[in-house]
């Protein structure tokens, strides 16, 4: 049974597509984050992410779902603390092996990564959250909603 109408799940396609494509544009042109803020940016696009989820809240409101019918999986402690020690070991392996890459590869991109990076405790503060934000928005968005979409 799918979990939103057929014309919903092609509207959020469209949404997504044309995202990717104005992503892809812009990067050519001058980085948005330095005139206009990187805070700016980054609420943009914490603001698309979860629009994209109240769109689909709606979708799924027009089949009388909720997210707990597409989020399965245990919602007890030990899961969390499990992924939580795994996304330590993982972020201590990354680090190591960039260190050792960072020279040869990153070094020509030093500027483009400044650019986005944030700067301060209030850029930082908002780029910790923009990444929780896509963490789980993106889970909803592809994982809950389009694979069981697509399944159905």
């Amino acid at each position: 049974m799918p979990v939103a109408p057929g014309w919903h799940t092609l509207v959020v396609l469209l949404i997504l597509a044309s995202a990717s494509i104005l992503g892809a544009y812009t990067r050519r042109a001058p980085l948005a984050t330095l005139q206009h803020g990187r805070a700016v940016s980054y609420t943009g696009a914490m603001v698309f992410e979860w629009s994209i989820v109240g769109f689909l809240s709606f979708g799924l409101h027009k089949h009388n779902l909720r997210w707990r019918n597409l989020v399965s999986g245990c919602w007890g402690w030990p899961g969390p603390l499990n992924d939580l020690g795994i996304a330590l070991v993982f972020l201590v392996g990354a680090n190591l092996v960039l260190r050792g890459i960072a020279p040869t590869i990153l070094a020509p991109r030093r500027s483009v990564v400044a650019d986005i990076a944030p700067h301060g405790n209030f850029e930082s503060a908002l780029f910790l959250l923009l990444s929780a934000t896509a963490g789980f928005c993106e889970e909803l968005i592809f994982r809950g909603y389009l694979q069981k979409q697509f399944t159905a």
